[in-house]
């Protein structure tokens, strides 16, 4: 009896502990091995919207977005490709074409961001897609 009881506690467990309103993380999760001692200040980063002025968490933000192919070698931004973001990480239902032209718009105007440096467009670009999350209702 004991190990089914444990049994159950553990599958509830893995349940209760995956993220909220996110589904695929891959890229972000590879990315992360390569900047562990900076995990901190990427934490932060991921979960709010921040003035894009740290560098070193930027790098990350090029590896996800570059998994991502949201953003290109020559600094392009991809929108249809944050379109996909919005819909498969926030796990977004569509439920109008009116909602799809929304999340597609502000993708567009994700994709309009420039920078010289590329730590700080990619901050931009992930600013730009939580900016999005908040605003669009039905998403996420």
């Amino acid at each position: 009896m004991k190990w089914l009881l444990c049994f159950v506690f553990a599958c509830a467990l893995r349940v209760y502990s995956k993220p909220i309103n996110h589904g695929a993380l891959g890229p972000e999760t590879e990315c992360l091995k390569d900047y562990l001692d900076i995990l901190d200040k990427i934490m932060i980063e991921v979960h709010s919207i921040s003035q894009a002025d740290d560098e070193a968490a930027g790098e990350y933000f090029i590896c996800t977005l570059k998994k991502r192919q949201i953003l290109g070698d020559n600094g392009e931004i991809n929108p249809e490709n944050i379109y996909k973001y919005w819909v498969e990480v926030y796990q977004t239902t569509i439920s109008s074409d009116s909602e799809e032209q929304q999340i597609r718009d502000a993708a567009k105007e994700c994709a309009k961001l420039k920078d010289d440096k590329f730590p700080i467009l990619a901050l931009k670009i992930k600013n730009c897609i939580l900016e999005g999350a908040h605003k669009l209702p039905f998403v996420g």
